[in-house]
Parts: structure tokens; sequence; C-alpha cells
């Protein structure tokens, strides 16, 4: 293989590991945020349905996610959380 061809293929691969590391890192920081919107509910009166606990792991958009917090937070119980999302 010449030697530029084999720089361009390096380069490549170095470029791919780097967006992968940072698609990695964003995926981890939403399954935290997820985890901890769940925490928060955890201490809340009322049960956390399957169903509520599917829809918030499932979630991937980080802004949506804040808000979830935000009212995790400013919640007084699991019901009022989910008649909030609706």
């Amino acid at each position: 293989m010449c030697k530029a061809l084999e720089d361009m293929r390096n380069d490549a691969l170095a470029e791919g590991r780097t967006l992968g590391r940072a698609e990695g890192k964003a995926e981890g920081r939403t399954l935290g945020k997820a985890e901890c919107i769940l925490e928060f509910l955890g201490y809340l009166p009322g049960m956390i349905s399957e169903s509520l606990r599917a829809s918030i792991l499932g979630e991937k958009d980080n802004g949506v996610l804040s808000n979830y917090l935000r009212l995790a937070a400013t919640s007084s119980s699991v019901e009022e959380f989910s008649s909030q999302l609706s």
C-alpha cells in the first residue's frame, strides 16, 4: 500500500475511534441522567410502573431528560410526575 493511502486509512481509523468515544460518552451521560430521574422518583410516594421506567430509560433526547429531571425533583409523587408527562 502506498504511503498516502496508508496515512489516509490511519487518519480515518483515528477519526472513527474519536467519534466512537464521543458517542459512547454521550450515551453514558444520557443513561446516567435517566438513572438519576428514576432515583429521584424512588424517593417519592407511589410506584414506578415498568412502562414509565422503560419510557425514561428509552429516552435519548438530553433536553427531554433534563425536563424529566426537573419534574422529578419538584413533584410530590410519582403520579404527579407521570401526569405532567402527558
